[in-house]
């Protein structure tokens, strides 16, 4: 379900920059689970899933969070709340749960100005 995120994650670490760079890890992932599923299957969970850890970890950006603090403290906290229920929820909820509270927070804002 996260293998397109993953694959995101890889392709930006690379310097992949162009379209065909996706075709070829998408040929190349389908050749591994055609070919390669084998060497894979007895090894833990938990190396797999650092494996995927290590790929995503450069897409985190701290001094983007700083800066987005300093323009706008509510998209810094977007970024957090959307970031913490990612992890703790799962990587649609999280999103959608970001998704909610931007929105809502544009609403009651919209309302506060309304009513002044």
């Amino acid at each position: 379900m996260t293998g397109g995120f993953s694959r995101s994650a890889v392709n930006y670490e690379s310097g992949a920059r162009t379209p065909l760079a996706s075709i070829i890890t998408a040929v190349l992932i389908l050749l591994t689970l055609l070919f390669f599923t084998g060497f894979f299957y007895y090894l833990p969970h938990a190396v797999l899933a650092a494996i995927i850890i290590v790929a995503v970890y450069g897409l985190i950006d701290i001094k983007e969070v700083k800066h987005l603090f300093k323009i706008r403290s509510v998209d810094g906290w977007t970024w957090i709340i959307t970031f913490a229920a990612t992890l703790v929820i799962g990587i649609e909820q999280g999103i959608l749960i970001g998704v909610a509270f931007s929105i809502s927070h544009f609403y009651c804002k919209k309302c506060v100005s309304a009513c002044s």
